[in-house]
């Protein structure tokens, strides 16, 4: 971006600008609505587990907060969350 001033009240403060913009990247509504879906926190998110998941990063990727472990623990109705077996699905519900 630059800017060019084209017009100056007399105390020197600029009045008027043109910009000039590059731009780099263009993405289509559908490519963002996209990329959005599996990254909000205000929607249900199912996840599988894998060998190497924790709850606790699990609840950061889908929160950015890790802290939700005892809640989603809750809801999936599981005796420990420490213990998780692969290839289960949980639910993680919307914040509110």
């Amino acid at each position: 971006m630059s800017i060019d001033y084209t017009l100056f009240k007399p105390n020197g403060s600029p009045l008027r600008a043109k910009l000039n913009l590059k731009f780099v990247k263009y993405m289509t509504n559908k490519e963002a609505v996209e990329l959005a879906k599996n990254q909000s926190s205000d929607i249900s998110h199912i996840k599988k587990i894998k060998t190497s998941d924790t709850l606790q990063s699990l609840c950061f990727e889908v929160y950015g907060d890790g802290n939700y472990c005892t809640d989603v623990a809750f809801l999936n109705n599981l005796t420990s969350f420490r213990n998780l077996k692969p290839g289960i699905n949980l639910v993680f519900s919307p914040l509110k």
